[in-house]
């Protein structure tokens, strides 16, 4: 099982009081603005850690599973097409640099179909 992640879940723990339907739920599906740029941040960073212990703990409930988080690389997906300002300009600066999305889906597949070793079971991969 692999699961999408980024680095993004690294910007916190997620706690009880974010675990409402209001807080919680991701609004990837509204333009982002610089207002609401933060809050719609933090509630990615909240989703991606909750796919980071998704897989920690399927391993726990079904051993015979081999479950990895995944972050595929920066790939240019057009997610921050709606930005303004600021982040405008360094998403300009960094696309070239970005992997296509073809390039992307060829890291997932590289690790749904490696043998992974069994300290990789339940690990966050790059």
């Amino acid at each position: 099982v692999v699961v999408l992640s980024s680095e993004a879940h690294r910007a916190g723990p997620i706690k009880l009081e974010h675990l409402t339907e209001e807080d919680f739920i991701p609004l990837f599906f509204q333009p982002v603005t610089e207002q609401t740029f933060k809050s719609n941040y933090v509630q990615y960073s909240l989703s991606n850690r909750a796919r980071v212990y998704f897989a920690k703990e399927l391993i726990v409930r079904h051993p015979e599973l081999t479950a990895v988080s995944l972050h595929p690389g920066a790939v240019n997906t057009g997610l921050a097409r709606d930005q303004g300002g600021v982040f405008k300009c360094i998403f300009a600066m960094f696309k070239p640099c970005l992997k296509t999305p073809e390039d992307g889906a060829g890291t997932t597949v590289h690790c749904a179909t490696a043998e992974l070793p069994p300290q990789e079971n339940g690990g966050l991969l790059y």
